[in-house]
């Protein structure tokens, strides 16, 4: 739920954004650690181009690719080179669906002329700048847990990680059969559902009202306006987004953001500089909440996120 003025939505308060643990002790080590699986996967492909030109058979080369397939995504370091959509989607073996709501969410890509206007306007103000989101595409269908997985994929960060905060915004639910359905932060004041020119939101799902966050990951949609309607209507495009801004925070590209009067004290800049990984991750992950960095709300929702990392409770959709 980004960019939240205080309000109150089911048991969770979330407070104001935009309105102007494991600590890795060595750095070197925690940096090894999340480059040791990319070295990894570059002998994998030597091995199999080497035994490709001894002439080995395809269904050797589909038996490696399927074990590839079935390897976890975990957080990788501030800068990495990050997968494809293509290769990601490559990646993840099929999966039941478990929540069959979303199943005409998670089967709407967004069109060429609606990811032209969102490029146009992918984030409110500069920073982070437009260009993290150039990646966005939403292009890609299957459960619900497959689109969790592309997108942790995608964006280099630890898939139950990304299965916990969906869980904690939304237990998984991207929509439903009426409109206000997967909306949330519903607002009474006009003022607070027309942002500028954008008055899309007023009265949609609800009269005289609206709701300003949507989808399984409750983007700020009252904010990031260029996101709509593709953020309601399509899983792998809402997740897509919200962890295209994860990787944004987390590579430093909110530091004129928490430099600003209105955000200080904080840490960002020397947690972004010191490399503990875990601490930079979670703080990005409290920051789509509150806005802010390591505030008590965020460290609330924080630790409600890493309670149900620590229980998977997604797992028992499938029984």
């Amino acid at each position: 739920m980004r960019n939240s003025p205080a309000t109150q939505t089911g048991t969770r308060t979330t407070q104001s954004k935009r309105d102007n643990s494991r600590d890795p002790s060595d750095k070197a080590a925690e940096r090894a650690r999340y480059l040791r699986p990319q070295a990894s996967r570059l002998c994998i492909l030597s091995f199999l181009f080497v035994i490709a030109g001894l002439g080995a058979t395809t269904a050797s080369l589909d038996t490696a690719a399927a074990a590839s397939r079935g390897s976890h995504f975990s957080t990788m370091y501030p800068h990495s080179a990050l997968p494809s959509t293509q290769e990601c989607a490559a990646r993840i073996p099929p999966s039941p669906e478990t929540i069959p709501a979303n199943i005409p969410f998670n089967h709407t890509m967004p069109s060429p002329a609606q990811l032209a206007a969102f490029y146009a306007h992918p984030v409110f103000g500069s920073n982070p700048p437009a260009s993290d989101f150039f990646r966005v595409d939403g292009h890609y269908t299957g459960s619900t847990d497959m689109i969790l997985r592309w997108a942790a994929c995608k964006w280099g960060i630890d898939e139950d990680v990304v299965r916990a905060q969906a869980w904690t915004e939304s237990k998984w639910r991207q929509g439903g059969p009426t409109p206000g359905d997967g909306g949330g932060d519903k607002r009474m004041a006009r003022s607070q559902c027309v942002q500028g020119s954008f008055s899309a939101l007023w009265n949609y799902g609800c009269a005289n009202c609206c709701y300003q966050s949507w989808g399984i990951l409750q983007t700020k949609v009252y904010y990031e306006w260029g996101t709509w309607p593709m953020i309601k209507d399509s899983t792998a495009f809402n997740a897509d987004y919200r962890f295209a801004d994860q990787r944004a925070c987390m590579n430093g590209d909110y530091a004129g953001y928490f430099a600003s009067a209105a955000q200080q004290p904080n840490t960002y800049s020397a947690d972004i500089a010191s490399g503990n990984i875990d601490r930079v991750l979670w703080g990005c992950i409290g920051m789509h909440y509150s806005g802010g960095w390591y505030t008590p709300p965020t460290q609330r929702y924080i630790a409600e996120t890493k309670a149900y990392l620590a229980r998977k409770p997604w797992l028992a959709l499938s029984k």
